[in-house]
């Protein structure tokens, strides 16, 4: 793999297990229990699932046809800049029409978390097919921000957790 996307690979996964942990500290019943019609912490697992599922779709049709992609520019990277402190922010928003919206669901937790581990297994293959020169090419479309390169792809996914990590610990204060 490419070493600029095996680092944010790596720490994308390290991320994710810390989510992870912190989730499964509140046993098997509290993943499930929600106020206000606001999702609960299976429902979060499945839309981050579901958001890079899409994505993976949509990256893997994109490189079908890699040699026609164009190059990220500083545009690019203005935007995902603006998509980072749209993450950061500790605000609640609706998510953008045309987003991965989960439905109401009772998945096991585990099973939920395996649907997770397999996109992100498919992630790894799909960033073990780029060559070096291919890395800068706009293969991935964001509901918002259009056209990225994969690494700006895999800053998105990084910061998509983080976003949602605000409303886990939404949902841990709750259960106190």
């Amino acid at each position: 793999m490419v070493p600029v996307l095996e680092k944010l690979y790596l720490e994308l996964e390290h991320q994710r297990d810390v989510f992870l942990t912190e989730i499964r500290k509140h046993g098997e019943p509290a993943v499930y229990r929600t106020t206000d019609g606001h999702w609960n912490m299976v429902q979060v697992i499945g839309h981050l699932c579901i958001s890079e599922k899409t994505s993976l779709d949509y990256l893997e049709k994109k490189m079908r046809g890699l040699e026609q992609a164009t190059p990220s520019t500083l545009w690019e990277l203005f935007k995902v800049g603006g998509l980072i402190l749209s993450q950061r922010l500790p605000l609640r928003y609706t998510a953008p029409r045309g987003a991965s919206l989960p439905e109401p669901t009772t998945c096991p937790l585990e099973e939920a978390i395996a649907l997770w581990t397999a996109e992100r297994q498919r992630l790894h293959t799909l960033l073990n097919r780029f060559a070096a020169q291919d890395v800068n090419k706009k293969v991935y479309r964001h509901i918002v921000i259009g056209l990225v390169d994969v690494r700006h792809m895999l800053i998105f996914f990084r910061e998509h957790v983080y976003h949602h990590r605000w409303q886990i610990k939404r949902l841990q204060r709750q259960r106190k």
